[in-house]
């Protein structure tokens, strides 16, 4: 089943906090020890609040007012049921706000594990192995998954916010190191003398690769900056060579943008007023003055760049659906918000580096998925055995090792691979053309078993569906779409996404998820675990 954006919470409010406001909202008889009862529910729920996690001064505020209704009662002030009224509403309140709370350190939690999936992935197109920070990426959304109080949320956006930390400080030193590395090649093909450096350079890189902490990165980094600049100070008689290469490399990074079709007059203009200084250059100073122009001219000009790449890649991406079209191929799950049509919209509203290279990489990721699906289209090897490009798009995705999970849309066939040997295959129906299945390279990010799906549409919906019953679901891109079994079909495998004639099901395919037979899905669900790699083509 597929359901659009958004999730469901279900919040439970125990039988000791809901019977008294229901005998309140009833006029049930509170005059006769009815607030000392009412008081006394509300300083155990202040007391679960406060070890729940709930802020202290929200706590603090409903203890307030316990007390001025505390300082009310009495012969001349409160009756016991007015006072035990104002508790229960009181109680009321801090139970909502026990709610707000927890929805509020979720939200934060959920946004900043977000945020490290995405530094994770523009890291690791930066070079920096992504494979420790996955890990711990996997056992955070575990323990999401299994968080219920402000507490547990905090605590584990304690650790998320620490591996965001760690992560930017190992690239950081990453790039440094790749920086320190490029000055010393430079300077060797330039026939100046390079043996302490390079042994710097070999040290640096044995700390990288003990480095723990972002305290570690961060030393490293301080280290690594101060022998570049004793590298540059040492050597001034390279000023005019490194100077040189600096430009040289601006030049053909605005070339490459030029070639994008972006606009490079500005670039070009700063790059001739670059060339009369380093000509001018005859100290350290002079040399660090003219880096720090350049690195912040290239810093813009890296948006410029990206944009143009990624526009580039747009364009491929519209030529090969266009090929597609003219050849007859089913493309469509690369067209609409899963494929083309949704990185455009990306395109259209990215403005920094970070967001370009995003939407970049999902239209890079498009285009990589939708070549496999022509190659493997003349693939004559049956559906139950290993195919060449499941093969081929794992190792291009880095996941050789271990389990995969590889799903091909125009077979209508998941095959699963464990150390790249099949090990388990089986028709499916994916979506439907309205609503497809999302190519690309994701991970099971939940297992659920049982759940109860629900439409997201109105019954009068052409899409709707009464709230069904699923035995076994693995959830692998957010959105609601997940591998399941549909236990409700009959006909599975090519041709079941399309409409068809199927006697106890709908009449075509998923609403966006990854349908399996009830039997097999079992054997999956049994395999797999959170954090597998899914790969849809």
């Amino acid at each position: 089943m597929w359901r659009r954006r958004g999730r469901i919470k279900h919040i439970a409010i125990g039988l000791g906090v809901l019977l008294p406001l229901l005998l309140t909202a009833c006029g049930a008889n509170l005059s006769e020890g009815g607030a000392g009862m009412a008081r006394a529910s509300l300083e155990a729920e202040m007391q679960r609040a406060r070890a729940i996690g709930v802020a202290p001064a929200v706590v603090a505020s409903f203890a307030a007012q316990e007390a001025h209704i505390d300082g009310e009662r009495g012969w001349f002030g409160l009756t016991d049921a007015e006072a035990a009224a104002r508790y229960h509403h009181l109680l009321a309140l801090l139970v909502q706000g026990e709610a707000d709370a927890t929805a509020s350190a979720e939200n934060t939690a959920n946004a900043d594990l977000n945020t490290l999936y995405a530094a994770i992935q523009r890291s690791s197109q930066a070079g920096v192995p992504p494979r420790a920070f996955m890990m711990r990426w996997q056992t955070w959304q575990h323990d999401f998954s299994t968080a219920s109080t402000p507490r547990d949320y905090q605590a584990l956006d304690a650790q998320i916010r620490g591996d965001l930390e760690l992560l930017d400080a190992t690239t950081t030193a990453h790039d440094t190191l790749a920086e320190f590395a490029q000055t010393v090649a430079s300077m060797r093909r330039a026939g100046l003398p390079v043996a302490l450096e390079e042994a710097e350079l070999q040290q640096a890189q044995q700390d990288f690769a003990q480095s723990a902490t972002a305290a570690d990165f961060e030393r490293l980094n301080t280290i690594l900056n101060a022998e570049s600049v004793g590298l540059v100070t040492d050597q001034t008689q390279a000023i005019p060579y490194l100077g040189g290469a600096l430009l040289d490399d601006l030049q053909s990074r605005i070339a490459l943008a030029q070639n994008f079709g972006e606009n490079v007059a500005p670039y070009e203009k700063s790059l001739a007023g670059d060339r009369a200084a380093l000509a001018q250059a005859r100290t350290l100073a002079d040399y660090l003055n003219l880096k720090n122009t350049v690195d912040a001219q290239s810093k813009r000009l890296n948006v410029v760049l990206l944009r143009g790449q990624t526009r580039q890649d747009l364009t491929q991406l519209r030529e090969l659906l266009a090929y597609c079209s003219q050849h007859k191929i089913m493309d469509y799950e690369y067209v609409g918000d899963t494929g083309l049509q949704g990185a455009e919209q990306d395109f259209a509203a990215a403005r920094t580096a970070q967001d370009f290279q995003a939407v970049d990489g999902e239209t890079t990721m498009l285009l990589t998925s939708l070549r496999a699906m022509i190659a493997n289209l003349s693939d004559p090897t049956p559906a139950d055995q290993p195919h060449s490009t499941d093969l081929e798009l794992a190792s291009s995705y880095g996941v050789t090792q271990g389990k995969v999970i590889v799903v091909s849309l125009r077979e209508q066939t998941l095959r699963a691979y464990d150390n790249g040997h099949l090990v388990f295959w089986s028709y499916i129906t994916s979506g439907r053309p309205e609503l497809p299945s999302p190519p690309g390279f994701w991970h099971v990010i939940a297992r659920q078993s049982p759940i109860v799906f629900t439409s997201s549409e109105p019954e009068n919906s052409p899409l709707y569906y009464a709230p069904t019953l699923v035995h076994y679901a693995l959830l692998f891109h957010d959105g609601g779409y997940y591998l399941h079994d549909a236990w409700w079909r009959i006909h599975f495998g090519p041709g079941s996404n399309l409409p068809h004639y199927d006697p106890q099901a709908f009449n075509g395919g998923s609403h966006g998820c990854v349908n399996l037979p009830l039997q097999q899905m079992a054997i999956l669900y049994t395999w797999s675990s959170v954090g597998l790699p899914v790969i849809v083509y």
